[in-house]
């Protein structure tokens, strides 16, 4: 039996936050992921990497997702090389030019995480490429797919549950808000501070996580009105904003909140402080919680 290695992913995504919840889902199919911000950077990455396929955004600065495709197809080692195009846009024009220059597939984000799985499978999988790539001189494909990420804890409790997310990016909410549902519980995404406050009027929620800058109401006057309604305050409450505490933020904005996640998060750390909070009886005292290397 021979022994096998992962196959290798090179993702292209100039937005941090996307990029990182793009690399959890990877990881969690069994791949091995390189991400880059940029083309300049992935073409440099190709080179020294040596991927098995590439997924790359479409909308970047510099050399963009349709430019790097014709680049890669140019390349000595990219003529039969799997490329797969991101986009937020559904724009039959941009899906038939990204097709013509080279990729693969088109896949408009935010994306779903098993009809991805199955995608990358498939093409990975072409006669010359393997799901797995094999060490020995014969290269055999998976026995089985690999599985979907899960929550950290058991998701039947929290099925029950109502988080409410608050961000005005687009792709950022959706994609974000797929993450959250690996927790079981139901997520309900809104654009801005009144926004979120009409859902607050009408549905029961357990969990708010919120972006601190946005127009029409930001986190702090959404936070202001959570913690100054009797019907409300119970609501624990989470920012979430590429603003670090050290720098940028008056502690004055917190006060009232239960945690402070600075973006671009850790997929691990916002699922399990996610699920903690939502078993916890009783809302927390505000604390800072530490991430990976944001502040």
């Amino acid at each position: 039996m021979s022994e096998t290695t992962p196959a290798k992913i090179l993702l292209v995504e100039d937005n941090s936050d996307l990029r990182e919840v793009a690399m959890y889902l990877l990881e969690s199919f069994g791949y091995t992921v390189v991400a880059v911000a940029d083309g300049q950077a992935a073409l440099a990455a190709f080179n020294d990497r040596r991927p098995d396929l590439v997924m790359a955004d479409i909308t970047m600065p510099g050399i963009d997702g349709i430019s790097l495709a014709g680049l890669i197809r140019k390349h000595p080692s990219g003529a039969d090389m799997p490329i797969v195009l991101m986009s937020g846009r559904s724009s039959r024009a941009e899906m038939q030019q990204g097709l013509a220059s080279g990729a693969d597939e088109y896949v408009i984000k935010p994306f779903d995480p098993e009809k991805l799985q199955q995608m990358l499978a498939g093409l990975i999988g072409r006669p010359h490429h393997s799901g797995l790539i094999s060490t020995s001189a014969a290269s055999t494909p998976p026995t089985s797919a690999p599985q979907l990420p899960t929550a950290p804890h058991d998701s039947e409790s929290l099925a029950s549950a109502n988080i409410l997310f608050v961000e005005d990016d687009l792709n950022i909410r959706e994609t974000a808000s797929d993450l959250l549902s690996l927790t079981g519980a139901n997520v309900l995404a809104v654009g801005c501070g009144r926004e979120a406050s009409q859902v607050l009027a009408t549905t029961r929620i357990d969990l708010i996580i919120s972006d601190l800058i946005m127009p029409n109401g930001d986190g702090r006057w959404l936070l202001h009105h959570v913690r100054s309604s009797p019907n409300l305050r119970h609501i624990k409450f989470i920012i979430l904003s590429a603003l670090t505490l050290a720098k940028d933020i008056d502690p004055t904005m917190l006060e009232g909140a239960d945690t402070y996640i600075t973006k671009p998060f850790d997929p691990d750390t916002l699922l399990k402080t996610v699920s903690d909070f939502l078993r916890s009886p009783s809302r927390e005292t505000a604390r800072e919680l530490p991430t990976s290397d944001a502040i």
